[in-house]
């Protein structure tokens, strides 16, 4: 089954509750990504779809999953204004619900592909 690659930056305010509404809305393995990546460890266990890629290696990451370069460049001026991406896959049935949680926790750039 094709899945679809979901990115989105939202406030650091909102990680953790778009975190759980995420969860308990039946998605998982969700990559967290910040600047400061203890913080974004202390969020959630990095299992999802850029699990292990830093902040640095990011901009390459995005790419590879076909991120367009305007998004990539907002993506890495959103994180160094301390905003949080994350990024998750899920079958494309998901994908409105999915972005209705993001949206509703203020999330922008939500990007699925």
């Amino acid at each position: 089954m094709n899945k679809k690659f979901v990115i989105s930056i939202l406030p650091y305010q909102s990680a953790n509750t778009v975190l759980s509404n995420l969860a308990e809305a039946g998605f998982e393995n969700i990559s967290v990504i910040m600047n400061e990546a203890v913080k974004a460890r202390n969020l959630a266990d990095d299992s999802g779809p850029l699990r292990g890629v830093d902040a640095n290696l990011l901009p390459q990451a995005l790419k590879k999953n076909g991120i367009s370069d305007n998004t990539v460049a907002s993506v890495q001026d959103a994180l160094q204004k301390g905003s949080v991406l994350i990024a998750f896959a899920t079958v494309p049935a998901s994908v409105d619900a999915a972005n209705e949680i993001l949206r509703d926790a203020g999330a922008t750039q939500i990007e699925s592909i």
